[in-house]
């Protein structure tokens, strides 16, 4: 092999990495740049956290990125975040067909577990909920 191909070769396998590196992240920005806004953080106390037996033990919260969202051992706390991601997306998305809800979907949670507190996604989710009149062990 000349050094002019091995050159190639090599220039080609570090762009291949640096593009499946940044590759779920741009997605990730993607998904997020269909969102008009952010949701505002919950006001209430955190006495309701805990109404009805609670819902989830704030241990088990991860903080999500576009690199170990898959990855992650579903704690039931990203069900959580999606409750609030659902409700934030469903009024607030530029486009809504399959694709861009669910990748926008994604983005949301990545966004709200990395941005909010435990404590502020769980107020949030529970005034969701007591607002459509859903108890924690309903299907979401």
């Amino acid at each position: 092999m000349t050094f002019l191909k091995l050159k190639k070769t090599v220039f080609l396998v570090i762009s291949m990495l640096l593009i499946l590196t940044l590759f779920p992240y741009f997605l990730y920005k993607l998904g997020l740049s269909n969102v008009t806004g952010r949701p505002e953080r919950a006001t209430n106390e955190r006495d309701g956290l805990n109404s009805q037996g609670g819902i989830i033990e704030l241990t088990k919260f991860k903080k999500l990125t576009p690199y170990n969202y898959f990855d992650t051992e579903n704690t039931g706390f990203e069900r959580v975040i999606w409750v609030v991601a659902r409700d934030y997306n469903s009024n607030n998305l530029k486009s809504k067909r399959m694709l861009w809800w669910h990748l926008s979907g994604v983005s949301m949670t990545i966004w709200l577990s990395r941005n909010w507190a435990p404590e502020e996604i769980l107020i949030k989710a529970n005034a969701i909920r007591h607002k459509v009149g859903m108890t924690p062990g309903s299907p979401t």
